[in-house]
C-alpha cells in the first residue's frame, strides 16, 4: 500500500527562506547565460546533426544546462511564463527582489525513474519553511493565521544543485512536524505481507483472464446468429430505461475514503466532516466524522467502508469547524460531492479547500449570477478520454468569459512541462461550478508543481497564467486508488464583472395598458428598456399590500399590512378577467383613461375601480380557478399566510379598521377560532375566498415578469422593509415576535434634529431565535420566489435599532438597543481581532474633542471625563 498523506502546497517565496534564497539567487545569476548559450547550441548544431552526429553530444550537454524556468507569477505573455522543453530552451524571466539581486523560479528537468527510484527521491526531499501571514493561501482559500508552516517542497533547482543543497535542510528536516507525523502514518499503513500481495495478483490474473475469455460480440441479423429461447422465467425483460444503464454498476466498490482538508487551527478548535450519509453523521454536526491533527495546515481522517454496505447514492458533504465552546462554523456552499457509483477503484482520496464564506468568487455563484448574468458564458470543452486515471483536478473561475476555458500546465511530462502550446484544458459540465481535468499520472515523477492558466478556445491561445506562487502536489499515484484534488478557486482577478441599474417603484410604471398606476405586467416594458441601455438589474420599491385605511396613506411602501402579501395595486385586470366578463372590463375604459391621463398617481381612485372590478368577476371565476392543479400547488406552499391575511382583511372590512385591538372579536389570533370562516378556498365564503383569488393572480403577474427579465439577461432586485405595521396581520397572528410596547426610529442628526419616530414596533430578536428565525426565514423564502436580490432597508436594525417607549412622539426620547450580540468566535473564525472596549465603548481621544469642543476641550475633560490609556473614558 502507497502512503496515503497527500498534500498540495505552493512553493516557498525565495524572500521567506534564507537558504531557499541562496539557491534561487546563484541559480538565477547562472541561468541567463546558460540559457544563452544553450540556446544557441541548439540552433548551430540543429541543421548539422545528420552530417555531424559527434556533434549532437555537445549540443544535448549545452542544453542539458540551461534552466528551465517556472511561473512564479502570472504573466500576460507565453515567452515571460512557459517552461520551455529543453529542445525548445527560452531567455528565462527573472524577477528582481527587494535587494535588487535577482531570483528566479526555475523548475529542475527531472528524468523518469523506476517506482523504487521515485519514491526514494521524494523521501530524501528537504523541506522548506514558510512564514504565511496572509489570510488565504494561493494554492487554495482556506484561512491562514500567521503561523510557521511545515510543508515538503522540492526546491526549485537544478537536479545538481537540488542534490548538493540537501545538506543545508537536513537539520530542519530531521525536526520537521510534517515528517514525524507521516513516520507516525507511515507505522499505521505498512504494505501488504507476501500473501496479500500474492492473493492481490492472482485476483487480478483470474479477471484479466475472465475478461480473455469472454467471446466476441458482433452484430449479426437474426439469420445468421439465431438466439435459442428460454423461459421468460430465466431471462428478465429489459426496459429501454434499463438497457441505457445496462453497462453502469449500480453500487460502488469503494472500500477507503481519505478526507484531507486544509485549515490552520487554534488550540481547541477541532474539523470534522458532515454529509448526508450515515458515516458522516446524516448532515447532524454532532455526528459528524471527526478529522484527525497533521501538522500546522492540515488535518486528514479516513474511514471504511463497512462489508455489505457498499455505496450507490452520491454523497454531499462539507466540512465544519468545532470550537472550544461548541460554537460550530460550517464552510460556505455545498458543492462537495462524492459519486461512488462513477468510480471504479477500492479507495478514494479528497484532497479538499476551505470555502470561507466571505470570499468574494462566491457572490458569482449565487443564483442571480449562475442563471442569468454569467448563464451565457458557459464555454463547451471535450475532455480527452483516458484509459486509467489515476488523478481528477478541480478548481473554480466564476469570470472566465464567453469563449474561455482554464488549462493546467507543470513541471513533469504528463503536464506538458510548462507547455502552453498544447495545455490540458479543464472542462466544466452544465450547471456545475467546477473546471475539471482527469489525468493518469501513473508513471509521473512526485512531487511536483503546476499552475493554472486561462486559454482562448477559439484561437486555441494561451492568455495567461494565474496569479501567486507555484502549486505543488505530494500524493504518489497508486493502483485501485483514485485522489481527486479541489483547488478552491483559481488564483485570477475577481474584479472584472461589472454591470449597472436602475431603481423605481412599480406605480411609477404607469404605461398605456395600465389602469391608472403602474402594474407588474409594466415590469416587461421596463425589462425592454433596460436592455437596450445595456442594464443588468432592476430595483423595485417594497410591492407589499400596505392596504390598512383605504386613504392615501396607504401609499406610503414601507407599511405593509403583511410581509407576505402583494399589492393589490399592481394587479393587471385584462389577465384576471375572462370572456365570459369581458364587458365588465370594456365598460370600464374611460375610467381608465381619466386615471392614466392624471399627474399623479390617484391611489385612493385606482384601488376602488379595481376592487369594485374583482367582486364582479370573482363569484363566476371562483370555481375554475381554484380547482387548478397550479392554483392548489399555490395555496398549499403559501397557506401559512395567505389564510390568515385573508382572514385579517375580511375582518379589517367587517369592522372598518385595521386596528385588531379595536376588533369586537378575534382581538388575538386562534388559527382554530378562523378556521370556520377562513380554511378552504371552496367553501369559504366569497368576502374572505376573493383575497386568495387576487393574491394569486398577482403571483402569476409578478412571476411572469421576473421570468421575462431573466430570458433578457436581466435580475431583480426587491425591497425588504425592516420594520412592519403595528396594526398589520403579521403582529396580529404572531405578537410574541416584536416588542409592541416599544416604537422604532432613528436618532437626531441633521435631518432631523429632533430624532425619527417611524411607530413600529421593534423585533424580540431573542425570541425569533427560539425558532431560528422561522418568521425571517418564510419571509425571504416568499420573496425570492420574486426576486433574485433584496435590499434590506436600515439593515442596521440587525444588529441594534433605536427603541423609543410607546409614549413618546420625538424619536429624541429613545435610546439604541442592541440585537441578539455577535460572538466572539464569530470575529476570530474570521479572522478578525477582537476588541471588547473599541466595539462596544464611546471612543474619546484628543482628536475628536478637539474637533467638537474647540478651546473648551479642557473644561470638557475635567468635569465628564477621566484618563483610559492614551483615549478618555466617561466618569
Amino acid at each position: 500500500m502507497s502512503n496515503d498523506i497527500s498534500l498540495m502546497e505552493d512553493y516557498n517565496d525565495a524572500s521567506q527562506n534564507p537558504s531557499g534564497e541562496a539557491v534561487r539567487a546563484g541559480n538565477g545569476e547562472q541561468k541567463n547565460d546558460e540559457t544563452a548559450s544553450g540556446k544557441k547550441a541548439v540552433k548551430k548544431k540543429a541543421s548539422k546533426v545528420a552530417a555531424e552526429p559527434g556533434q549532437v553530444e555537445k549540443a544535448a550537454e549545452a542544453a542539458k544546462k540551461a534552466v528551465k524556468k517556472a511561473p512564479k507569477k502570472a504573466r500576460a505573455t507565453k515567452a515571460e511564463t512557459a517552461e520551455p522543453k529543453q529542445e525548445k530552451v527560452k531567455k528565462a524571466s527573472v524577477k528582481k527582489t527587494e535587494d535588487n539581486s535577482v531570483a528566479a523560479s526555475a523548475e529542475p528537468k527531472i528524468k523518469r525513474q523506476s517506482s523504487d527510484k521515485k519514491q526514494s527521491l521524494v523521501e530524501e526531499q528537504p523541506a522548506i519553511v514558510k512564514i504565511d501571514a496572509a489570510i488565504t493561501d494561493q494554492v487554495s482559500e482556506q484561512p491562514q493565521i500567521s503561523e510557521e508552516q511545515s510543508i515538503i517542497a522540492l526546491p526549485p533547482a537544478k537536479p545538481e544543485d537540488q542534490q548538493a543543497a540537501l545538506p543545508a535542510y537536513e537539520e530542519h528536516f530531521s525536526n520537521n512536524v510534517y515528517t514525524q507525523n507521516l513516520d507516525q502514518m507511515a507505522e499505521a499503513q505498512q504494505p501488504l505481507p507476501a500473501t496479500e500481495l500474492a492473493a492481490e495478483e492472482q485476483w487480478q490474473t483470474d479477471l484479466n483472464a475472465e475478461a480473455t475469455a469472454q467471446p466476441e460480440i458482433t452484430r449479426q441479423t437474426e439469420e445468421t446468429a439465431p438466439v435459442e429461447e428460454k423461459p421468460l422465467t430465466e431471462e428478465p425483460s429489459v426496459s429501454a430505461t434499463d438497457e441505457t444503464r445496462f453497462d453502469q454498476p449500480t453500487t460502488s466498490p469503494l472500500k477507503k475514503i481519505t478526507f484531507q482538508i486544509k485549515y490552520h487551527t487554534k488550540p481547541g478548535q477541532s474539523l470534522y466532516v458532515s454529509g448526508n450519509h450515515v458515516l458522516l453523521g446524516d448532515n447532524n454536526p454532532e455526528k459528524a466524522f471527526p478529522l484527525s491533527y497533521l501538522n500546522n495546515n492540515y488535518w486528514f481522517g479516513t474511514f471504511e467502508i463497512p462489508s455489505g454496505q457498499a455505496l450507490s447514492e452520491d454523497i454531499s458533504y462539507s466540512y465544519i469547524l468545532k470550537n472550544d465552546d461548541a460554537s460550530v462554523t460550517r464552510e460556505w456552499g455545498d458543492g462537495k460531492v462524492i459519486q461512488p457509483v462513477k468510480h471504479t477503484t477500492k479507495e478514494l482520496s479528497l484532497v479538499d479547500s476551505w470555502n470561507a464564506s466571505w470570499f468574494v468568487e462566491n457572490t458569482f455563484y449565487s443564483e442571480p449570477f449562475k442563471q442569468v448574468l454569467l448563464k451565457e458564458n458557459f464555454t463547451k470543452v471535450e475532455s480527452k478520454q483516458l484509459e486509467t486515471i489515476t488523478h481528477i483536478f478541480k478548481v473554480k473561475a466564476p469570470l472566465l468569459s464567453k469563449g474561455q476555458t482554464l488549462c493546467i500546465t507543470g513541471s513533469i511530462a504528463e503536464l506538458g512541462e510548462w507547455d502552453t502550446e498544447t495545455p490540458i484544458l479543464l472542462s466544466r459540465e452544465p450547471g456545475d461550478v467546477w473546471y475539471k481535468a482527469e489525468l493518469d499520472l501513473t508513471n509521473s515523477i512526485f512531487p511536483f508543481t503546476y499552475k493554472y492558466g486561462v486559454l482562448d478556445t477559439t484561437t486555441s491561445r494561451f492568455i495567461q497564467y494565474e496569479d501567486g506562487d507555484n502549486r505543488a502536489f505530494h500524493d504518489n499515484a497508486s493502483p485501485d486508488k483514485l485522489t481527486i484534488v479541489c483547488d478552491g478557486f483559481a488564483v485570477l482577478p475577481a474584479n472584472q464583472f461589472k454591470g449597472a441599474g436602475v431603481a423605481i417603484p412599480v406605480f411609477s410604471l404607469r404605461s398605456e395598458r395600465s389602469f391608472g398606476a403602474g402594474e407588474f405586467t409594466d415590469l416587461k416594458l421596463l425589462v425592454d428598456w433596460a436592455k437596450q441601455a445595456g442594464f443588468k438589474l432592476i430595483q423595485l420599491l417594497p410591492v407589499n399590500d400596505t392596504t390598512a385605511t383605504h386613504t392615501f396613506t396607504d401609499s406610503y411602501p414601507y407599511a405593509a399590512i403583511s410581509a407576505f402579501a402583494l399589492h393589490p395595486l399592481y394587479l393587471h385586470l385584462p389577465a384576471v378577467v375572462n370572456k365570459e366578463n369581458q364587458s365588465l372590463l370594456n365598460a370600464l375604459q374611460e375610467k381608465q383613461a381619466e386615471l392614466n391621463n392624471k399627474t399623479d398617481v390617484d391611489y385612493v381612485g385606482v384601488m376602488a375601480a379595481k376592487w369594485d372590478l374583482i367582486k364582479q368577476v370573482f363569484p363566476s371565476q371562483k370555481q375554475l380557478t381554484f380547482s387548478s392543479p397550479d392554483f392548489k400547488a399555490f395555496f398549499a406552499e403559501n397557506a401559512h399566510w395567505l389564510i390568515p391575511y385573508a382572514a385579517f382583511s375580511y375582518f379589517r372590512e367587517k369592522y372598518k379598521t385595521s386596528d385588531f385591538n379595536q376588533w369586537p372579536t378575534n382581538q388575538t389570533f386562534d388559527a382554530e377560532e378562523i378556521k370556520p370562516i377562513a380554511s378552504s378556498p371552496l367553501d369559504d365564503q366569497d368576502e374572505v375566498s376573493m383575497y386568495y383569488y387576487v393574491q394569486y393572480h398577482l403571483h402569476l403577474q409578478l412571476r411572469d415578469a421576473a421570468n421575462y427579465a431573466h430570458e433578457n439577461g436581466i435580475i431583480v432586485k426587491g425591497d425588504i422593509p425592516i420594520g412592519i405595521y403595528r396594526n398589520s396581520c403579521d403582529a396580529w397572528q404572531e405578537p410574541h415576535l416584536f416588542n409592541m410596547d416599544m416604537q422604532a426610529g432613528a436618532p437626531p442628526d441633521d435631518f432631523a434634529v429632533k430624532g425619527q419616530n417611524w411607530g413600529f414596533p421593534t423585533y424580540n430578536w431573542h425570541r425569533m431565535l427560539e425558532d431560528g428565525f422561522t418568521w425571517w426565514k418564510k419571509r425571504f423564502t416568499q420573496m425570492s420566489i420574486y426576486f433574485d436580490a433584496f435590499r434590506i432597508d436600515h439593515i442596521l436594525g440587525f444588529f441594534r435599532i433605536w427603541s423609543i417607549p410607546m409614549d413618546a412622539v420625538e424619536g429624541i426620547m429613545g435610546h439604541f438597543v442592541p440585537a441578539v450580540p455577535v460572538h466572539i468566535n464569530e470575529f476570530i473564525t474570521s479572522g478578525i481581532s477582537f476588541d471588547l472596549d473599541r466595539f462596544t465603548k464611546p471612543f474619546i481621544n484628543e482628536s475628536i474633542l478637539s474637533e467638537i469642543f474647540g478651546g473648551d476641550k479642557e473644561e470638557v475633560i475635567a468635569q465628564f471625563l477621566q484618563p483610559a490609556g492614551i483615549n478618555y473614558k466617561f466618569n
